[in-house]
């Protein structure tokens, strides 16, 4: 493909996709999640969704806390055409209920997870994954994970070239060690781990074995910059924890991007100051994964609206904490970085 072929492309894709709003889309009932058509439109300068279940009545969703920022981005956004090339999971229920990589994909993983364990060694109030909640333990054996590898590995046009290791916490899984062999041994490019990072606080030796196993980098949850967030955060002081697992894991060779998890009125005041933590210790930290918090389930709206983080929200308190950022101007959605791959392919 051609640099020409590239800008065709693009602009094929821009005629083709309305920027304005309100649009149609497709949501879930956050009670029963059954499939219902939902509204992106905008208002004072706010984006929400707007969806009915026939069920459980009307819902009202904010999206993006500044409309002109989101625009902006599905603007910059960029259509890929790697779709899979090799046989999928016929459709039968719709998505979100297929499992596997079905007709309706559109394009291959980069990266995949593979949950290892919903065990846990920490008990956090925010947990995402629910672990230590579910009432049974869910733990891959060697075998199951041969065959998730086995089924990674085929697919095409090519196969993904990171894969993470996830949870729960991974570290805990009793064959961690040999689990990150068997990835490594599949010519994965990048292995990743997602952790609390407390067994590598633990044990620098245990940083160093995880090293030599293949492990390339840590997505370690790091939410701040004190201990009286991650009191209210994860129930118990951690900072002390991180900091020992950054300094094990460099000694170690394995570089650490931080996760830090985003919840309005409990740590969007330090966004800034990780940023900075970042890069004063740019020689073990390589980059920084912003999560805002996932609100799902069954909430009430008010409390959604409190808790409620978007990217907006994010790209604002970073130019207003750092200075040098302008939320205009220097944020792109992950996709734009298709078309100077599909150059570097092209040379």
């Amino acid at each position: 493909m051609t640099l020409k072929d590239i800008v065709a492309a693009k602009s094929r894709f821009t005629e083709a996709h309305s920027f304005e709003l309100p649009c149609l889309t497709q949501s879930l009932c956050p009670d029963c999640q059954v499939v219902v058509d939902a509204e992106l439109y905008e208002d004072e300068g706010q984006v929400f969704m707007k969806k009915t279940c026939p069920e459980h009545g009307a819902f009202n969703e904010l999206i993006s806390a500044d409309a002109t920022f989101f625009k902006l981005l599905r603007r910059r956004s960029y259509e890929t055409s790697r779709r899979p090339t090799h046989s999928t999971y016929p459709s039968q229920a719709g998505c979100p209920y297929d499992c596997g990589l079905c007709e309706q994909h559109l394009s291959t993983p980069v990266m995949l997870n593979i949950d290892l364990t919903n065990r846990c060694n920490l008990n956090c109030p925010i947990c995402f994954a629910n672990s230590n909640a579910a009432g049974r333990v869910y733990e891959i054996t060697l075998e199951q994970l041969d065959q998730m590898l086995d089924d990674a590995m085929q697919l095409r046009p090519e196969p993904p070239w990171c894969l993470q290791l996830v949870g729960g916490e991974p570290t805990v899984h009793p064959d961690f060690l040999e689990a990150l062999r068997r990835v490594k041994a599949r010519g994965i490019y990048q292995v990743q781990v997602a952790t609390n990072g407390v067994k590598f606080a633990q044990s620098a030796e245990f940083a160093q074995a995880a090293s030599e196993a293949g492990m390339d980098e840590v997505y370690l949850q790091f939410d701040g910059l004190d201990d009286a967030m991650y009191q209210k955060l994860r129930g118990r002081p951690l900072l002390e924890i991180k900091l020992r697992a950054i300094e094990n894991l460099k000694n170690a060779n394995v570089r650490v991007s931080l996760v830090p998890t985003l919840v309005k009125g409990f740590n969007d005041h330090q966004v800034g100051a990780i940023t900075e933590f970042a890069i004063d210790h740019i020689d073990a930290i390589s980059t920084i994964s912003w999560q805002p918090v996932a609100i799902t389930g069954r909430i009430n709206e008010e409390q959604r609206r409190q808790m409620r983080y978007t990217t907006a929200d994010l790209a604002r308190d970073l130019e207003q904490q750092l200075g040098f950022i302008d939320r205009y101007r220097d944020w792109y959605p992950f996709s734009i970085i298709d078309p100077f791959i599909r150059l570097r392919e092209a040379t």
